[in-house]
């Protein structure tokens, strides 16, 4: 990497307790492991415990996209990304003619 490229940010792990945010780790999450995602739900399940939670700041696709597999999207605050339906592309709406009637 030359030194023009941005050096990639780390994934923050914050934990979120009666409104304050720490950070409790940095990850490197563009090369996810099951040991990672292992150590971030420990760190889950001990926030939940003290009555807080973890969140996920700067997480790159192959991360969330891991948690996803595995199912654990959610349990790490993680919203889920979109897929586009069987032959549905992108970006493209359906064209309505004026004289179509109502369904």
């Amino acid at each position: 990497m030359s030194a023009a490229e941005p050096q990639p940010r780390p994934t923050l792990v914050l934990l979120v307790e009666n409104g304050r945010e720490v950070v409790v780790e940095r990850v490197d999450g563009r090369r996810p492991t099951m040991p990672l995602v292992e150590s971030l739900l420990r760190l889950q399940l001990e926030a939940r415990r003290r009555g807080g939670r973890i969140e996920l700041r700067d997480v790159p696709a192959e991360l969330h996209g891991l948690l996803e597999l595995v199912g654990l999207a959610r349990v790490l605050g993680l919203e889920p990304r979109g897929q586009p339906e069987l032959l549905e592309q992108l970006g493209v709406d359906e064209v309505v003619q004026a004289r179509d009637p109502p369904v």
